[in-house]
């Protein structure tokens, strides 16, 4: 049987190349966890939720699961980004994935913690990995699309080919 595991494997420590899309409220510490016990990288999504209730979730993660998880972040103004990453940082995240806007001021703090940086980028160039450890890819036909403050076809320029 052939073998999945590929270097995104390897990066991500994950035994398989599956992540589970952050799915809002419904990424629960049991969805994360089984995933991640599976052999994926499970994912939390961290919008609209507090800095104490983001330390409680991953708290119950790690209870869980030994495997690492991701939390996903939906870059917008004035959404207390720094204190939310913070106490994901905090808990012991292992992945954070970013979305939205550039998350060029937050990359140096997700790394000198020892987590990774995951960009999520539009499907419509092929990424170039210059500023992230990973990136996954989202297609505009495939669930929700979140509208963005960019054209809907111009990828963030971590996004776009070199």
């Amino acid at each position: 049987m052939p073998s999945i595991y590929t270097s995104l494997c390897k990066l991500l420590d994950i035994k398989v190349p599956i992540i589970q899309a952050p799915i809002s409220g419904a990424a629960n510490p049991g969805l994360v966890a089984a995933i991640s016990n599976a052999g994926g990288l499970g994912i939390f999504a961290m919008h609209n939720r507090t800095p104490e209730g983001i330390r409680e979730l991953i708290e119950e993660a790690h209870r869980l699961t030994s495997r690492p998880f991701c939390a996903n972040f939906i870059l917008r103004p004035n959404d207390s980004t720094e204190e939310r990453l913070q106490a994901c940082l905090d808990a012991g995240v292992n992945v954070v994935q970013f979305f939205w806007e550039e998350p060029y001021k937050f990359v140096n703090q997700v790394h000198e913690s020892g987590a990774l940086v995951m960009l999520l980028c539009p499907a419509q160039k092929q990424p170039a990995l210059r500023l992230t450890a990973a990136s996954t890819l989202s297609s505009h036909k495939v669930g929700r699309r979140v509208a963005t403050s960019r054209d809907r076809w111009q990828p963030w320029p971590s996004c776009q080919g070199s």
